[in-house]
């Protein structure tokens, strides 16, 4: 059966995405897997999935346009693909755009039908849905095994690179108010945090019990 569409409308959840890069655009060749995800609870939600015949050049324009749409936490890329033919140009280009894009290399799995079977008892229990149809990922995946599976096995990442443990599990919508502004009667903190190659901030403010981040 094919997944379930379930539209949701994107906000606070952290996204995460994968290319399993193909190695030549011919007709006979596999294809480019491209997938966008949030783990929503125990939900594996898919914002995005598809496939393509692509050349480098567009694997390359196809990684921008995942973070530009949908500012990732990790873009992985399967660490064979991204050495053999992908890092480079990559790097010209994030230097061209003066953009970095938060790049993961992911090592390729042993057996990647067992990989992809893993994803197999969240499909069972209605775990996995779509943010819209995905005529790629529906074929591959009933075809599954044969014929191509770049799109499953882009999808199968979402595992080794789900998040650990939420420090706040019922974060939700609830906690999500687009027209919060800042008390003016009360002191705003900026609570920063760097290492050799990451910094973070965040802008909150102490309201009646309530931890207020605006930025």
């Amino acid at each position: 059966p094919k997944l379930p569409v379930s539209p949701r409308s994107r906000s606070w959840e952290p996204v995460f995405c994968m290319f399993d890069p193909a190695r030549t655009a011919k007709s006979s060749s596999a294809s480019t897997g491209m997938v966008a995800w949030s783990w929503i609870g125990s939900r594996l939600h898919i914002w995005r999935a598809k496939a393509g015949l692509l050349l480098p050049d567009q694997i390359i324009e196809e990684i921008f346009n995942f973070d530009s749409e949908f500012g990732p936490v990790w873009i992985g890329v399967e660490e064979d693909g991204l050495n053999e033919f992908i890092l480079q140009p990559l790097r010209h280009e994030m230097l061209r755009r003066h953009r970095i894009i938060p790049l993961k290399p992911m090592r390729a799995p042993r057996g990647k039908l067992d990989f992809i079977r893993g994803l197999q008892p969240y499909a069972a229990s209605g775990e996995i849905t779509l943010n819209e149809a995905s005529p790629d990922l529906d074929e591959q995946l009933a075809n599954f095994p044969a014929g191509r599976i770049d799109v499953p096995n882009a999808l199968a990442y979402a595992l080794p690179m789900k998040p650990g443990l939420a420090i706040y599990e019922n974060f939700s919508n609830d906690n999500i108010d687009p027209d919060l502004a800042p008390v003016s009667s009360r002191p705003v903190y900026l609570c920063a945090h760097a290492q050799k190659a990451l910094l973070a901030a965040a802008l909150v403010q102490f309201v009646q019990g309530q931890i207020r981040v605006y930025a």
